[in-house]
């Protein structure tokens, strides 16, 4: 072993990808944010990590570039605890084994033994790793590890033992206190999912944001910026709706809108805003190693939606979205796949008495005397508007009054 270098720098160095899109020499340009948490999670006084994330951010694979890292820098056994036997087996060959040996670096620390190969064990001639899985707290018993990697932690076993998983990994480190790492990574499912409690409950969570490429500033990239286009025309039924999902995602139509400048990104220009882009803390919006240096947190998380991928376009995003307001499951989707944020179902009361209670006899476009104020709102869509109008009462109480759809700023102007 030389010098130590810094993880990312390593890994464009030595790592090689083969279960990838793109496989080959590892290139931080393709996942710059991966960069921050592979660095992030050496900083001397970091002691857990959380990553929560949406599928397609290559959230697995920074974690299996730390423990390559470490295979060659900061030897240490390790224990990788995945939600069954049989992702645990596929991932051990068909990932960690396949990064050890296609490695010229790492592959100089195997002992060439048929038996240091094995479903549940990797021996090199320096460290062991491990591989359990959360439904057998024997695969995870008598391992005294300074790495622990618990995937897929909302996918774990329901009940006390998606908890005891975690912390049976934890417990392995113990001999490793004040040396250990601790990564608990996976996309959340709801609000009380394992992954989610980490994030809330890490001294600083962090975001990534972007460079917008046309103005310069950097910014967390929000779904609601994410735009697409409606119809032209109104339709049979005189109102404009979204156009349909299945077009915007095909003919990738969707652009993010930059609140600053108002420039419109396409996906090309999003992977440079992307590319350029750097980690900050949430509440204090610190850069990540500025963050770091400062406060020497030991629990620290990093929350990536699927938006800052060069793997999922916004059109997807979009088209997901849009299903969603006619599918549950797709709108749960949206939130635990693309927002990388819990799933919480709420259930609005529709007793039909209540709201019919709610009606007044007024005429259409009549003001009701009560009422001190009108109020008008207007969408602007890409082709015309959509608009309201309310009175309002002194204690707050309102009265819808006029609404419907304008197609020009002249007829704006004429309804004011």
């Amino acid at each position: 072993r030389g010098r130590k270098r810094r993880p990312s720098r390593w890994c464009e160095m030595y790592r090689v990808v083969t279960m990838s899109r793109l496989p080959g020499k590892w290139k931080n340009e393709i996942t710059p944010y991966l960069v921050g948490i592979m660095d992030g999670s050496f900083f001397h006084s970091v002691r857990e990590i959380t990553v929560c994330a949406s599928p397609q951010t290559g959230k697995s694979e920074a974690v299996i570039n730390c423990i390559a890292v470490a295979i060659d820098q900061d030897p240490g056994p390790a224990i990788f605890v995945y939600p069954d036997e049989k992702t645990s087996n596929d991932n051990n060959e068909d990932r960690i084994q396949a990064t050890i040996k296609a490695s010229p670096k790492l592959r100089a620390y195997m002992t060439g033994l048929a038996d240091d190969m094995s479903k549940d064990r990797i021996g090199l001639i320096h460290m062991p790793i491990y591989f359990g899985w959360a439904r057998s707290a024997s695969s995870m018993a008598n391992k005294p590890c300074k790495y622990g990697i618990n995937d897929e932690v909302d996918k774990y076993t329901d009940g006390k033992r998606e908890t005891s998983a975690i912390l049976q990994t934890k417990n392995r480190l113990t001999t490793y206190e004040g040396q250990e790492k601790h990564w608990i990574i996976s996309s959340p499912t709801i609000p009380t999912g394992p992954v989610w409690k980490h994030l809330l409950s890490a001294q600083v969570r962090f975001d990534y944001h972007v460079k917008c490429p046309v103005c310069g500033v950097l910014q967390r990239m929000e779904f609601g910026q994410i735009k697409w286009p409606q119809r032209e025309q109104p339709g049979i039924d005189g109102k404009r709706h979204s156009e349909d999902p299945e077009l915007i995602e095909s003919g990738r139509l969707a652009w993010y809108e930059c609140p600053h400048c108002l420039a419109k990104w396409n996906d090309y220009e999003r992977d440079l805003a992307v590319k350029h882009g750097q980690w900050r803390d949430r509440e204090t919006a610190m850069e990540l190693f500025a963050y770091l240096g400062k406060y020497l947190p030991a629990k620290i998380a990093f929350h990536i939606p699927s938006w800052l991928s060069r793997f999922v376009s916004m059109s997807k995003v979009a088209a997901t979205f849009l299903r969603g307001q006619k599918d549950i499951d797709e709108f749960k989707n949206f939130f635990n796949k693309h927002k990388a944020e819990p799933w919480k179902k709420t259930i609005v009361s529709k007793d039909k008495a209540e709201i019919l209670s709610a009606r007044v006899d007024l005429p259409p476009q009549t003001v009701p005397p009560e009422a001190i104020a009108l109020s008008f709102g207007l969408d602007v869509q890409q082709f015309g508007f959509w608009f309201v109008v309310r009175a309002w009462a002194p204690y707050m109480s309102s009265w819808l009054i006029h609404y419907g759809f304008l197609a020009s700023w002249m007829e704006v102007e004429r309804i004011l």
